[in-house]
């Protein structure tokens, strides 16, 4: 009875294997189509309902103070100055980008420059406390009436030693630029966040469309400008989801058309051999 069963099943679908290969490729077709409308939703804020408290105070704070983190741009080239002269172009420009709230590219040297002696290297910070306790307890002694000072020695306090050291010496750089003296980096405070990919393409789109009007080669033919940050990696992030979600639907597909098709074929020697063997018989 069991038998018979399977027979039945294999004469159907050997029968009707070109049905059955037409709505498999039918249902493919609708699957590869609603796996291509599926959308990776990174933005957790998106994922909670606009009454949450955390969600409003989140949605205040970018308003006043833009998005967390930055969008950075690099700037590559063999002559820095070329470099600072397109940065300062480019900043101008991409103020005027409305995701962008403002640009942080450059520091107020001359402001830590005059208060440079607040960030002096810890040895040095010794030494002059040293200094000074030295001085304190020989004065302490002077004072003293009970004290006779045999040899009238006088320690005069003095720091020009440790004020050299810190001439001309950069305690503050006025640019973002690395050690190789090759890159310029401009901070992008956005006026979004980053997990809103809507925001961070459209963003990224503006300012290649910035960079590409500027047209850096017109400075110097050996400029690269690439990005990095929280957005550039979060829109990174999702594009390597999707293309990963994507290449496993494909494979299912792949998988499960293979194992159809082997399966028919093997549907269709089992029908032959059987066929042939009561023939013979």
């Amino acid at each position: 009875m069991k038998n018979d069963f399977f027979d039945k099943l294999n004469d159907f679908i050997y029968s009707n294997s070109g049905k059955i290969l037409f709505f498999y490729l039918i249902l493919i077709s609708f699957s590869v189509y609603f796996a291509s409308k599926l959308k990776f939703e990174s933005n957790f804020e998106a994922l909670l309902p606009k009454s949450f408290k955390s969600v409003q105070t989140l949605d205040d704070v970018t308003k006043e103070f833009g998005g967390t983190g930055y969008f950075v741009v690099v700037i590559k080239c063999d002559d820095i100055e070329k470099s600072k002269i397109f940065a300062a172009d480019l900043v101008k420009e991409l103020e005027k980008i409305p995701e962008v709230k403002y640009v942080n590219w450059k520091q107020p040297k001359k402001y830590f420059e005059d208060r440079k002696f607040l960030y002096i290297d810890l040895d040095d910070l010794r030494e002059i406390k040293k200094r000074i306790k030295k001085k304190i307890d020989i004065e302490k002694q002077k004072a003293n009436p009970l004290f006779i000072d045999v040899l009238d020695e006088d320690y005069n306090l003095d720091f020009s030693d440790i004020e050299k050291k810190y001439e001309g010496k950069d305690v503050f750089k006025e640019y973002f630029i690395s050690k190789d003296n090759k890159e310029l980096v401009l901070l992008i405070k956005p006026n979004g966040l980053a997990g809103d990919l809507n925001f961070s393409r459209r963003l990224e789109k503006q300012i290649n469309k910035t960079i590409k009007d500027l047209n850096p080669k017109k400075y110097d033919p050996s400029i690269e400008v690439s990005f990095t940050g929280r957005y550039k990696k979060q829109i990174d992030l999702n594009d390597q989801l999707k293309g990963d979600i994507k290449f496993t639907i494909f494979g299912s597909l792949v998988l499960g058309s293979l194992l159809l098709f082997f399966y028919l074929i093997l549907i269709s020697f089992s029908v032959y051999f059987a066929s042939k063997l009561k023939f013979e018989s």
